[in-house]
């Protein structure tokens, strides 16, 4: 019943569903944007005196969740061409902070 509902209605938006003799089959709509593979993308790589820059400059923030939260932002905004990639990971950090300082440093 539901694969015969989704034929005339489109109720999943993702995939369509039907069946193939016992077997339910699953069909990507492609209504939704891939993000981009983790492993054909070159990150920034960083200095590893970066991360004590970034935890003074961030006190008790874990700096390598900021990393990855860093490398989303730096993904979504469509990898721009980073002159100095360790001040821009420092200045993420410093800005994350100050928008966000936690308590009991």
């Amino acid at each position: 019943m539901i694969c015969k509902e989704d034929a005339k209605h489109n109720h999943i938006p993702d995939y369509a569903i039907s069946f193939e003799g016992d077997n339910v089959h699953f069909v990507n709509r492609q209504t939704m944007k891939s993000l981009p593979s983790r492993d054909k993308t070159l990150f920034p790589v960083l200095d590893p005196d970066t991360y004590n820059d970034a935890r003074i400059v961030a006190p008790g923030y874990d700096v390598y969740h900021l990393e990855e939260q860093w490398r989303s932002f730096w993904l979504e905004s469509g990898k721009p061409e980073l002159q100095n990639p360790d001040a821009a990971f420092v200045g993420f950090c410093k800005s994350r902070h100050s928008r966000n300082p936690i308590r009991g440093e």
